[in-house]
């Protein structure tokens, strides 16, 4: 027994003992039994339960307990909790196998390195700036399993960027794959990025690009936009290849060559196709289209037909169009075709031809052949007609195979003999449409004259032949037009034809020359369309009447100006002037001025056959400069097409007068160009001429006279 304020050195203590004070113990105290201790127990030094197996009851109903498992650890009974500051943050055992940490806000772990080796169950979020995970082999670092077994999406990871203000080329997500590079430097050797594109809600757009390094540079090998996916965006040397099970190049896109291969490894075009190609399709859609958005002028899509061949020989068929399809029996068959032959194949002087041939009756006949020496058309003399339509003509020409006969513009080809081989015919309304465009007939010769003719021949009962001959073209020295000729038998450049209508609608009888410089060579008459007329010859022009009147009548303008009549042995020029050609002023001077003659013959004018020489009798002229100048010629009346000015000297005309004049006036140089009236009446050599209407005005006018100077 122990008592209060004793002292118990060691040694053991039989029986119960009580202390209702302080217990002092200096050594080792072995209990053997139970301890109740009613209040606080304060250990200065170690405890030890000696016994395995111990437990140690916390409650007045020992709810709970630790107990000590041998050679394992403590063990905290059931699911009871152990907590840390409140009942917020604890662990304990939720279920068998099952430990939860629980923390009503963070639960923060901070090692260096961090071994799970069970599976990780999150249900929250993990949030964070930068996490690793490392391991020293080749085993999964991370794995997502789903046990799900509806027909839902299994494991999903989902990269989200929650942005308060998404914008345009945002990068919402981005999976690097970095390495080593040989200097030891981090390598972001490939990544997949996510850009938005339009973050408008509703209608939201995305690209995603996947990266790799290529030469030291990233290049983007391939991209989803929203409106196309593109492989090899950066344009690099990166080619594209698509494996079958027999084919190491089944697709195969040569970067460096822009070309395509279907079953080449070595494309030499856009699209190089090693095996037989077929395009289906299930509408009447074209399945294959050839375009060419090339702008100049040489040619545009090309398709070529190669047959490879190292030995090539003469008739080897060289490429073929087969138009197939089945008949009634569901047999495929080929009713028509397009096919071609090498008739030579030496080089230097290849040759070959091209056939196209369709089903008549069963049977394949060669429609069109076109070979070296020439284009068959119905090689195998089938009862096929051939006919051509044009824009408003049903047979603008028609060959009736049946009937052995041509026609052009008609369909009806009869064996009637007046009908002869050739029937051309033509309805249209000349009095309403263009003759040269709608012509009957028209005749073409390509050769070195290019001239086309017709020879119109015909044999009499004694056999003599008989010809005449229509040349349209060149003609006669290069003069183009159409000529007729009595006699067609052996004619040449040199030949004139009989009569001649020439390109620029003059008309030759005799001649096909308009030049007056040269027409003295020729005998002939050429009338112009403008109402010129050339006669050349050595004998004279008859113009006759049967009685007396008006032989010919000179108009301007529609309207009547002048005639030559005779009258018995009396012929009269009706309505004159009598002018003379001239030159020595210049071009712009008035019409009506007083010009004198100088001392110096006239020449003839360029383009003349005489250009150049003096005209006999012909003198040049001034603007007259004297007053009462006796030397007046007369008055300027115009200028010839040559630009040569036409003086009047006798008949009517009119003269510049400075001063008022009255009818009956004689009128003489004033000395400026101009006339005056004369002191008196008598005609002397420097009279002009005589005012037939008076003008009251003292200033220059013309005035209308009859001239005295001839």
């Amino acid at each position: 027994m122990a008592y209060i304020g004793n002292k118990v050195d060691g040694g053991l203590a039989d029986g119960n003992a009580v202390v209702s004070g302080t217990l002092d113990v200096s050594n080792n105290v072995t209990l053997s039994a139970d301890v109740t201790i009613g209040d606080d127990l304060v250990l200065t030094d170690d405890l030890f339960f000696g016994t395995d197996g111990t437990v140690i009851n916390f409650g007045a109903d020992n709810d709970v307990t630790l107990t000590h498992v041998h050679d394992t650890g403590i063990l905290l009974n059931s699911s009871k909790q152990l907590q840390f500051g409140d009942s917020g943050t604890y662990i304990h055992q939720s279920a068998d196998g099952v430990l939860d940490l629980v923390s009503d806000t963070e639960i923060e772990i901070n090692a260096t390195t961090i071994d799970m080796n069970g599976a990780v169950d999150i249900s929250g979020s993990i949030t964070g700036t930068t996490a690793t995970l490392t391991t020293a082999d080749n085993s999964t670092q991370l794995k997502l399993v789903s046990t799900d077994t509806d027909a839902s999406v299994g494991p999903k990871l989902d990269l989200h960027r929650n942005s308060a203000n998404p914008a345009a080329d945002d990068i919402i997500g981005l999976i690097r794959f970095m390495g080593e590079d040989s200097a030891s430097n981090e390598q972001e050797y490939a990544k997949i990025r996510a850009h938005i594109i339009d973050p408008t809600s509703g209608s939201e757009d995305t690209k995603l690009v996947i990266q790799t390094q290529t030469g030291g540079a990233g290049f983007e090998r391939l991209m989803f936009s929203p409106t196309e996916t593109n492989f090899n965006d950066d344009g690099g040397a990166i080619d594209f290849r698509v494996e079958s099970d027999n084919s190491t190049h089944m697709m195969f896109v040569d970067a460096s060559a822009d070309a395509i291969g279907i079953r080449k490894n070595d494309p030499s075009f856009g699209l190089d196709v090693g095996v037989p190609m077929r395009v289906i399709t299930s509408d009447n859609t074209s399945q294959l289209v050839l375009e060419s958005t090339d702008a100049d002028a040489n040619k545009g899509p090309v398709l070529d037909f190669f047959r490879n061949s190292a030995s090539p020989n003469d008739s080897d068929d060289i490429g073929r169009i087969n138009f197939q399809g089945n008949d009634e029996g569901g047999n495929a068959t080929t009713y028509a075709k397009i096919e071609t032959s090498i008739s030579d194949s030496s080089d230097g002087t290849e040759d070959a031809n091209l056939f196209i041939s369709s089903l008549v009756d069963g049977t394949s006949v060669q429609r069109i052949g076109i070979y070296r020496t020439g284009t068959i058309i119905n090689q195998d003399s089938a009862d096929l007609d051939f006919r051509v339509e044009g824009n408003g003509d049903t047979h603008l020409l028609f060959v009736d195979a049946g009937e052995d006969r041509v026609s052009i513009g008609t369909s009806d080809v009869t064996t009637a003999a007046q009908e002869g081989k050739l029937k051309v015919r033509n309805d249209v309304d000349y009095s309403s449409t263009e003759f040269e465009d709608n012509a009957t007939l028209m005749l073409q010769n390509e050769n070195n004259n290019n001239s086309a003719s017709i020879v119109l021949h015909s044999n009499n009962s004694s056999g003599s032949s008989k010809r005449a001959g229509i040349v349209g073209g060149n003609i006669n020295s290069n003069i183009t037009g159409l000529g007729f000729y009595g006699d067609i038998g052996n004619i040449d450049s040199s030949t004139t034809p009989h009569v001649v209508l020439r390109s620029d609608g003059k008309l030759g009888i005799g001649t096909t020359n308009d030049s007056v410089a040269t027409q003295n060579t020729d005998q002939g008459v050429m009338i112009s369309p403008s109402g010129r007329l050339f006669a050349t010859g050595d004998g004279h022009h008859d113009f006759n009447r049967q009685n007396d009147g008006e032989i010919i009548r000179f108009r301007s303008a529609a309207s009547l100006e002048g005639t030559i009549s005779v009258s018995g042995s009396t012929v009269s020029y009706n309505g004159f002037s009598g002018t003379h050609e001239t030159s020595g002023i210049a071009n712009n001077v008035a019409v009506g001025t007083i010009c004198s003659t100088i001392d110096e013959l006239d020449t003839y004018a360029e383009g003349q056959l005489k250009a150049g020489q003096t005209r006999a009798d012909h003198a040049k002229i001034k603007v007259s400069d004297t007053e009462g100048d006796k030397r007046v010629y007369g008055v300027l009346q115009s200028y010839s097409e040559d630009g040569k000015p036409l003086v009047a000297s006798v008949g009517i005309g009119s003269i510049r007068v400075t001063g008022a004049c009255e009818g009956g006036d004689l009128l003489e140089s004033n000395g400026d160009g101009t006339a005056k009236v004369q002191s008196d009446d008598i005609i002397r050599s420097k009279t002009i001429g005589k005012v037939t209407i008076g003008n009251s005005s003292e200033k220059v006018k013309l005035v209308s006279c009859v001239l005295y100077c001839g």
